[in-house]
């Protein structure tokens, strides 16, 4: 039996928070069905149920934890369609530096998954497949749609490893998010001229 999708099941929806909550506490090494279990009162054999092993449930907190990211992503450079660019990209970009500079859930979670995917192919894939979603989502919200494929791929390049490293260093670095938001910015202008 394939586990039904967490939107499909409040059950399974239940048993996928849970257990990205223990994820983002706990870590990996935390996360267990039976831990699950308890932390919902139910029992071993319901969320059983629903996933088969823990690699199961695992995939499918990860699965859903980077479809919710990148729909996050989405709707935020929905949000700022419309707005001249330098001030589009100077609010994306303050939003994204933001998980890093709070240690946001998304942040805990990300060191977790980039821990996991050294060691476990489908989750490799799984995030190869949400980075690939994520640079084209930035390209869009950075250059807009009708930008060259090199400046869309230039833009990327600049920032999605600037953003994924300010995520582990961003608290210990001494200039503060405003800083790196205007050299990302400043950066991105010296694109559109070339």
């Amino acid at each position: 039996m394939n586990a039904p999708a967490p939107s499909e099941s409040p059950k399974a929806r239940r048993i996928v928070d849970a257990a990205r909550a223990i994820l983002r506490d706990e870590g990996a090494r935390g996360l267990s069905m039976r831990g699950v279990a308890v932390r919902l009162g139910i029992s071993l054999s319901n969320v059983q149920y629903y996933f088969r092993a823990r690699d199961d449930l695992l995939r499918a907190v990860v699965d859903d934890y980077l479809a919710q990211c990148l729909r996050a992503m989405e709707a935020a450079t929905a949000e700022a369609d419309g707005m001249p660019l330098a001030e589009r990209r100077e609010r994306l970009l303050r939003d994204a530096l933001r998980h890093g500079h709070e240690m946001t859930e998304m942040c805990r979670i990300f060191r977790e998954l980039w821990s996991l995917a050294a060691h476990d192919e489908p989750v490799e894939a799984l995030l190869d497949a949400y980075y690939a979603g994520y640079a084209a989502s930035l390209a869009t919200a950075l250059v807009g749609p009708e930008a060259p494929a090199t400046l869309r791929q230039r833009a990327v390049l600049l920032v999605l490893p600037f953003v994924e490293g300010y995520s582990v260093a961003g608290r210990t670095l001494e200039a503060d998010q405003g800083a790196a938001v205007d050299l990302l910015v400043e950066l991105l202008g010296t694109l559109d001229a070339v």
